[in-house]
């Protein structure tokens, strides 16, 4: 994938996949482009060389808004600290979402179907400091002595609304993932300080969630209903699970008739971010090269692929030889639809 010419006022027609990559020197810096279902065609949405606008952050991941007018990422705009952005699809109108001082949020947003509202996970502490040192003896919630709750909030695009779409909890995490199709659940991965996520829905109405799949996460609706996830196998290195080295990822479709979800591919050193297409036909997803071990995320070259939703035709979309693809999400609306692939 070559770097993406500049957004102009007539972005392109039919089916898109954005996805945000990051390049080294000498067209350093990140970006997020839309790309044709075979790779081709890159069109610059924002970020890039020399960008005015915002950039996405590593290992941003976009949403877009049920017709396919704007995306929603994570990213910095100058020298700012990282906010939440959305962006008109030809890369026009970039608004950032207020956020309140005290407000901290992690993980990526997740745009609602009306694009007038992003969810995200919403970090409130109770007591005690990040900055403040390591303190001896234990005795708190984690080794800074910072106690915490998590909720996912919605929060407004371009007004200060803010509201709670979860109860409030100091037992776990939640990150948002995907609107249902209604906008009536959301998915989203949990993680209760055991040694793997549960992949879960959320009922907006009612607050009540919904266990999708045990070890597995990043669930994400497709047109039907159906949910795509990640379940990761890692190695039999002793230590912490962020410490050991991922052997590879099983690529889950949960139909709206089945009560458990079934493997559809398995991808050697592990996948992230899958994507359905508006036909519901085909799932992308970005595919690691090589994932390190250890906590500190360091980015590799990779590729983005695309796999029919019953695991045949495994396709390479775009790779990079230099620098490194973060998430991807098929653009929705009309005459979007790719279909199947054929091989």
């Amino acid at each position: 994938m070559s770097v993406a010419s500049s957004a102009t006022a007539a972005p392109p027609e039919g089916p898109r996949l954005a996805v945000v990559a990051f390049h080294p020197y000498p067209n350093a810096g990140s970006e997020l482009s839309s790309l044709a279902p075979d790779g081709s065609g890159p069109f610059r949405i924002a970020g890039g060389p020399d960008a005015r606008g915002p950039s996405p952050v590593f290992e941003a991941r976009p949403s877009w808004s049920a017709d396919g007018s704007r995306v929603a990422f994570f990213g910095v705009r100058g020298g700012s600290p990282g906010a939440v952005f959305t962006v008109a699809a030809d890369g026009s109108d970039p608004r950032v979402v207020p956020l309140s001082r005290k407000l901290l949020i992690q993980g990526e947003p997740v745009l609602a179907p009306d694009g007038r509202s992003v969810a995200v996970m919403r970090i409130d502490v109770i007591s005690g400091q990040f900055e403040r040192p390591l303190r001896r003896g234990g005795g708190s919630d984690d080794e800074y002595g910072v106690k915490v709750r998590t909720a996912i909030w919605s929060l407004g695009v371009g007004n200060s609304r803010m509201r709670p779409l979860t109860r409030w909890s100091r037992r776990s995490f939640i990150e948002p993932s995907s609107f249902s199709p209604d906008g009536s659940h959301l998915a989203a991965t949990e993680w209760d300080g055991g040694p793997t996520p549960r992949a879960i829905s959320v009922d907006l109405a009612t607050r009540r969630t919904e266990v999708l799949a045990a070890n597995a996460a990043a669930p994400v609706y497709a047109p039907d209903g159906s949910v795509a996830m990640v379940r990761d196998r890692f190695g039999p290195e002793e230590g912490p699970l962020e410490a050991r080295k991922l052997r590879s990822s099983a690529l889950l479709v949960l139909a709206p008739e089945q009560d458990r979800p079934l493997p559809v591919l398995r991808v050697r050193g592990g996948l992230r971010w899958p994507s359905w297409d508006p036909s519901g036909q085909r799932i992308a997803f970005t595919r690691l090269k090589k994932t390190p071990s250890g906590v500190l995320p360091i980015p590799r070259p990779n590729s983005i692929a695309a796999v029919n939703a019953d695991g045949t035709c495994l396709t390479t979309v775009a790779k990079l030889t230099r620098g490194s693809f973060a998430g991807s999400a098929w653009q929705p609306g009309p005459d979007r639809e790719a279909g199947r692939i054929v091989c």
